[in-house]
């Protein structure tokens, strides 16, 4: 008798529910125009293009630095220097989900996690699959759409929690909580060792003043992670950082992976840090897009839940209709409100998530959504 595969039983029954499955059904009368992806919309840095040409092909044929200390790591502990962290801190990966997937499986304890709804949804889909469990605290699914920060002190301050997951700017409403608001809840959580998991991937469209960065040092329970993919365009090159507070960095070094980035990842990661303007320009351009594009929401009587000006998305809500198939119906690609329900259950197709376009598509943008409503729904 064949014996059943010895899979772990947390995932038999296992089915991730994430956004990345939903897809619209774009108006083909319509020149797609692309509010979904969570990629930069405005390019990268001038310096990439050169530092693609002058890489060394023939590298590829060696392993890269067991760690990219060497180029990589330099670079980022000058733009964070006031922040007090040390080389050792520093953990490299194929981006920021790549990294956060590690410490869920392979250093908390996959207890209890607590989250903010909506948020995120693939760090508590892999901590479910890790075996733990997921409680959100909401945001207010109706005007004024108050954020629960009261809430999560209190249910940090009961020590119930492994983990906690903090994306920061919130991912999808674009809502960027100030380092004294993160702060609160590092306070509250450290007491009882659980472990704060920030995931700062949008976040290079805020100032760097503001970053949870600077908790890194001062605390031993926070773990921080960073990408290339939003600001600085490099959602292909596969790579992001985070650091850890030192007790932590202490035992994931033991669980790191060497020879992560590649060496052409790592290269043009460093090129793009060494565009100092780039950043600078993301950030005027954003707010001064994402405002006018909040405004055209607005004057058609579309809610804009609370949301940073800088920030690459933003959530909007209309209880009178599918935003999603409304969008769609305009050519317009968003991602649907359901696609977060794991950490907000009221989030249903009445939201959706917009990420801001750059200035020459941003008329027609704004052209479309005054013509929502007036344009057949397009299927789903």
């Amino acid at each position: 008798m064949i014996k059943p595969l010895r899979i772990r039983s947390q995932v038999l029954a296992y089915q991730r529910d994430t956004r990345l499955g939903v897809q619209l059904v774009l108006n083909p009368e319509f020149a797609p125009i692309n509010c979904d992806s969570g990629s930069s919309p405005f390019g990268f840095p001038v310096s990439v293009r050169e530092a693609h040409a002058a890489f060394d092909v023939a590298s590829l044929m060696r392993y890269p630095d067991r760690y990219p200390d060497a180029t990589l790591a330099p670079a980022i502990l000058v733009r964070f220097a006031d922040a007090n962290i040390k080389r050792e801190q520093l953990f490299f990966g194929h981006g920021s989900f790549n990294l956060a997937e590690r410490i869920i499986h392979k250093l908390a304890q996959p207890e209890a996690l607590l989250g903010i709804g909506p948020q995120f949804n693939e760090i508590p889909s892999e901590f479910i699959a890790a075996g733990g469990v997921y409680r959100t605290m909401r945001i207010r699914a109706e005007p004024p759409y108050t954020f629960p920060h009261d809430a999560m002190v209190r249910s940090l301050a009961s020590g119930a929690y492994s983990m906690c997951y903090l994306d920061n700017p919130n991912n999808p409403t674009g809502l960027f909580l100030s380092l004294e608001q993160v702060r609160e809840y590092v306070d509250a959580a450290a007491p009882h060792g659980t472990i704060m998991l920030i995931d700062e991937a949008f976040a290079d469209t805020v100032p760097d003043a503001e970053s949870a960065m600077h908790l890194v040092s001062a605390y031993n329970n926070v773990i921080v992670m960073r990408a290339f993919s939003k600001g600085l365009g490099l959602a292909g090159a596969r790579i992001g950082y985070m650091a850890c507070a030192a007790p932590i960095a202490e035992f994931y070094r033991q669980l790191d992976v060497p020879f992560e980035p590649s060496a052409y990842s790592t290269h043009v990661a460093r090129a793009a840090l060494s565009d100092h303007g780039f950043l600078a320009g993301v950030r005027y351009n954003v707010r001064s897009v994402k405002q006018r594009i909040m405004d055209a929401c607005a004057h058609a009587g579309l809610q804009v839940l609370p949301t940073h000006p800088a920030t690459l998305t933003m959530a909007l809500h209309d209880p009178g209709r599918d935003l999603g198939a409304a969008f769609a119906a305009v050519g317009v690609a968003v991602a649907v409100g359901r696609g977060f329900q794991k950490t907000h259950p009221e989030w249903n197709d009445a939201f959706c998530r917009l990420r801001v376009v750059p200035q020459p598509e941003a008329d027609e943008l704004c052209r479309r959504i005054a013509l929502l409503g007036s344009v057949q729904a397009s299927s789903v």
